[in-house]
């Protein structure tokens, strides 16, 4: 669901034929966001970091978690377009439900990132 609606709205602001990719990249973000949110949470509860202190180390294991998420998003989404099984049973909700869907995607999307921010800002006060 969450695919539907960013990729819709990628479609509606510039039909470039981008929109699944778009899609993608977003939901990819913030599955990755949420990843780093929880390892950060977790470092807080157990009082010792997990994430890398920020350098080479950083940044290879951010590449290596985004490289990942693409990589399956795509294999579950837009290999074959897999996704479209579900377009016609997203079509058939009555246009209200979809739209409060729309925003509950919207907010659950800036309520990840606001949870990252935070989870990591406690993080970086744990001593190494």
């Amino acid at each position: 669901m969450m695919f539907w609606h960013i990729r819709g709205l990628a479609k509606a602001t510039s039909d470039d034929g981008f929109a699944d990719s778009k899609a993608l990249i977003v939901v990819a973000g913030a599955q990755g966001c949420l990843i780093v949110a929880v390892l950060s949470l977790i470092s807080v509860v157990l009082q010792q970091r997990i994430l890398p202190a920020p350098g080479l180390a950083t940044i290879l294991f951010s590449f290596g978690v985004a490289f990942a998420l693409i990589a399956v998003n795509h294999r579950m989404l837009l290999f074959q377009n897999r996704w479209r099984r579900f377009e016609t049973e997203f079509k058939r909700y009555p246009r209200g439900v979809r739209i409060v869907q729309a925003w509950f995607v919207w907010i659950a999307v800036i309520l990840i990132i606001a949870l990252m921010l935070v989870a990591t800002s406690a993080a970086s006060r744990i001593p190494r």
